[in-house]
């Protein structure tokens, strides 16, 4: 008679920062005097020009953020001009920051800070600045740089605050960006939405689609379509190309095959340099 044995081993998986997570929030470190305020730190400032909303300059108002740039942003195809720049800055004051650390750990090398701050003896200081550019058909572009890993997620809802209190019922409100959440694109008003539960769209996307519903219902149109990876990063597919430009082809006065051309052309090119269409990202 011929008998097997099978061995049993275990396998105990190293967490990767070498910390262990706080359970809760009351675990995690002191790093403000104030511990007993909900707000701690001061908001952004954020500044957009007035007069690029006033008047009839614009009749269009594109909202999105870096990953469309690629369908919009087009030098041989469309007149594109940048018009001014959305600056924020954000002052954090030294006495709300405890010299007293209550961790062995080093804090900048396991949180590192989402913008880099320009040290002062008095205070904190961070800056961004994100370009706002003039499109044809009285069309204005808004762009902004949704990097997770460098942008914190306080100036993106402050900007869209300022934003959606500045458009008015005069201009065509288009949002237009990705989520990993969804499957298939999602069409969504100020009266409805087509997400489904457990879909849902986050970041300045979200924040956008909240504060125009919640100021004096604005009119606004918004495309969201499926991706892949975290925000700053998504990667899209043929399919997702496809959809995005037959949508965007609408919204531009360009011959729609020759937009169409100029729009693979860049994406193809910005893929294979960041490895998007190789299946693989970190």
């Amino acid at each position: 008679m011929i008998t097997s044995g099978i061995s049993t081993a275990t396998t105990q998986f190293k967490q990767w920062n070498e910390l262990s997570e706080p359970r809760n929030h009351l675990d995690a470190p002191n790093l403000v005097n104030n511990t007993e305020s909900l707000q701690l730190l001061p908001l952004p400032d954020v500044h957009i020009p007035d007069e690029l909303f006033e008047g009839g300059n614009v009749k269009r108002v594109i909202l999105t953020t870096k990953t469309m740039d690629t369908f919009f942003l087009l030098d041989k195809t469309m007149k594109v001009k940048k018009l001014a720049d959305i600056t924020c800055s954000l002052e954090i004051p030294k006495n709300l920051q405890t010299h007293e650390a209550t961790h062995t750990w080093d804090f900048g090398e396991n949180f590192p800070n989402e913008v880099e701050p320009l040290e002062d003896e008095e205070q904190r200081t961070f800056s961004l600045r994100f370009p706002i550019y003039l499109l044809e058909d009285q069309t204005l572009y808004v762009s902004i740089d949704e990097n997770f890993l460098t942008v914190s997620p306080i100036f993106t809802a402050q900007i869209s605050d300022v934003i959606s209190k500045k458009l008015n019922r005069g201009h065509e409100i288009v949002i237009l960006g990705c989520s990993d959440r969804i499957e298939d694109t999602k069409i969504c008003t100020n009266n409805n939405c087509s997400l489904v539960p457990p879909e849902f769209v986050t970041g300045f996307l979200g924040s956008l689609m909240s504060d125009l519903t919640k100021t004096n219902d604005q009119l606004f149109t918004a495309a969201i379509f499926p991706s892949e990876g975290p925000q700053g990063f998504e990667k899209l597919s043929s399919t997702t190309v496809d959809s995005i430009i037959d949508f965007c082809s609408q919204l531009v006065s360009t011959d729609k095959s020759r937009y169409t051309e100029e729009c693979y052309k860049r994406w193809k090119r910005n893929a294979s340099s960041n490895g998007a269409q190789s299946g693989l990202y970190l």
